[in-house]
This record gives structure tokens, C-alpha cells and sequence, in this order.
């Protein structure tokens, strides 16, 4: 094949590509059962790397399924501000009633300790030759440092800070691939929130609240003001560079809601 046929059927791939992409709607539609492999590791596989919906708010893709036992968030970044936003102020995912009455389920994941980390020196997605490294040494800190879960509003548990490897049933995962895009995988075991379903239905919301130094309590209260100044903030675990774009992106909290009906299995 020639260089030039070669690049036009490049070309035709990532068109096609966008077109399937701009296909998405933006919050999800439809119940999902989930797949019967399911496990929550941070891959994308039994979700054959597809998703619901393609948020524009939040600048990620993501899926909202259950079982018979579980309700489970799956999402994928590959936006680069975005990743390191949620690397360094997490995610939030908020389940409501239709009663106003009852209070609202708060899960917070992504919740990362500041410390020194990884720090690229050029964007990541330049070093693909070194880029089986790059995501090995990524995946490694992500799996040694996602140690807590943050809880709000399940009256079984007590702690709004409890360990990722809890006996609550509550899971989490986060990865990255060799394309470095970011998956994360979170299960939420349905008896906690059978007192929120209306005809099996449900309202959530999912935020990235943006990057702060107080992680654990930005994540469980309101988010706090962006600061002015984002070279006042202490390194988070993995701390990308890139250049000339206004910090204020990655401290803007961005979300948005839904409402989701749990699927039945066909």
C-alpha cells in the first residue's frame, strides 16, 4: 500500500470514528443490563470499549448499567485536561430520589492523596515509544494510591471515608490503556439504594468537582472556589504538563444529571 493510501484510509478511519462518536446523545438514554463478565478492574473490555453517551459538559463517555445485585458506573477520558482534572479532584456520583425529602447517596471516587508523582515533561501522548512504560508505571501508582472510597447518605455505613477494599460491596477501579485514555469502573450493590427507586427510576448526577488540595472534603461538601493561582497547589500523583492552556479548566468544577430505570434482564 502507498504512503498516500495508506494515510487516506487513516483519514477515513477517524472520520468515521467521529461520526460514531458525534452519534452518542449526551446523557444517557437507555437502561443497560450489565454484561455477566463483568468485573470491575478498570478495563473497558466486556464493555467492547463502547459507551452510552459521550457527556459535553464533562468531556467524558460513560455507561450507566446494572444486575440483578448492582448498579455500576462505567466511564472513559481521554481528554488530557480532563484526566488530569479528575486526577486531581476525583469524580462524584450523586443518586437521588424523586421525593425531595430523601437525602441523596454520595459516592466519591478517584480520591487521590497529594504527593509527589510521575511529571512528563512534554504531552504524554508524544512519547509512544515509550508509552508501554508510561502506562505500566501509571496503572501501578493508581492501583497504590486509590485507597478510599468517599460515602455520603447510606445509613449502613456510618464512615464517610471508608477503603477502597471495603466489605460494603462497594468497588472501584481506574486504568489507563495504551492509547492513554482513562478508564474508571465503580459498583454500588442496589440495596442501598432501593429507597430511592420510583418504578425501578432514579436521578443521578456526575461531577468532576475540579483540582484541589483538599481533596477528601471538596469531594464530600461543595466544591470550593478555583484558585487564582494554580502553581499554589501541591503535586498530585500524576501531574501532566501542558502547555499554554488556562489552569482555571482543570479547578472548573463541570457535571451534569440524568435519570436512569433499572433494566431488567431479557
Amino acid at each position: 500500500m502507498s504512503s498516500f493510501s495508506l494515510f487516506f484510509s487513516m483519514i477515513c478511519l477517524l472520520i468515521s470514528s467521529t461520526s460514531e462518536a458525534q452519534k452518542l446523545p449526551n446523557v444517557q438514554k437507555a437502561s443497560v443490563f450489565a454484561p455477566a463478565n463483568i468485573k470491575i478492574d478498570g478495563k473497558a473490555t466486556e464493555w467492547n470499549n463502547t459507551f452510552q453517551a459521550a457527556n459535553n459538559a464533562t468531556l467524558m463517555s460513560y455507561t450507566l448499567a446494572n444486575d440483578d445485585k448492582s448498579l455500576y458506573l462505567a466511564l472513559q477520558i481521554t481528554d488530557l485536561l480532563t484526566i488530569k482534572k479528575i486526577m486531581r479532584g476525583g469524580l462524584r456520583l450523586s443518586i437521588k430520589g424523586t421525593n425531595k425529602v430523601d437525602q441523596p447517596i454520595v459516592i466519591a471516587g478517584m480520591l487521590l492523596p497529594a504527593k509527589g508523582g510521575v511529571t512528563p515533561n512534554k504531552n504524554i501522548k508524544e512519547n509512544a515509544e515509550d508509552i508501554d512504560k508510561i502506562v505500566g508505571r501509571y496503572n501501578n501508582q493508581l492501583a497504590t494510591n486509590m485507597k478510599d472510597i468517599g460515602v455520603l447518605g447510606i445509613k449502613d455505613i456510618p464512615d464517610t471515608l471508608i477503603s477502597a477494599y471495603n466489605e460494603y460491596g462497594i468497588k472501584q477501579a481506574a486504568r489507563f490503556d495504551n492509547k492513554m485514555a482513562l478508564t474508571y469502573e465503580l459498583a454500588v450493590p442496589l440495596n442501598y439504594i432501593g429507597h430511592l427507586l420510583n418504578g425501578g427510576a432514579f436521578k443521578y448526577n456526575i461531577s468532576l468537582p475540579g483540582a484541589s488540595d483538599e481533596v477528601f472534603s471538596t469531594l464530600l461538601n461543595k466544591p470550593q472556589a478555583s484558585p487564582v493561582n494554580a502553581a499554589t497547589t501541591s503535586t498530585i500523583m500524576v501531574s501532566i504538563t501542558i502547555n499554554g492552556v488556562d489552569a482555571n479548566v482543570v479547578y472548573s468544577p463541570t457535571d451534569f444529571s440524568g435519570t436512569y430505570t433499572l433494566a431488567k434482564k431479557r
